[in-house]
């Protein structure tokens, strides 16, 4: 279905236009549920993780233990 207001028939089916209505409802619907079940459920699990796992007594990296390299020289040279 094609809606042109400017037209004499306002509704028109299986004119060229109305081939695009369907692709780009699909992609809205399927774009919106999609980011819906990113928002209330991967995240969510996501942000919990770490939580999880300290529960569960399994040992987390800590700061320290994250080692750059050559991060040690770039401090000693810029004085940081």
């Amino acid at each position: 279905v094609s809606v042109n207001p400017f037209a004499e028939d306002w509704f028109a089916y299986g004119s060229p236009t109305s081939y695009t209505w369907k692709p780009m409802s699909n992609a809205i619907v399927f774009g919106l549920g999609f980011s819906t079940l990113l928002t209330l459920i991967v995240t969510p699990a996501a942000l919990a993780l770490p939580l999880r796992l300290k529960r569960m007594n399994v040992p987390l990296p800590s700061r320290n233990s994250l080692r750059v390299p050559g991060l040690a020289a770039a401090r000693e040279r810029f004085g940081r």
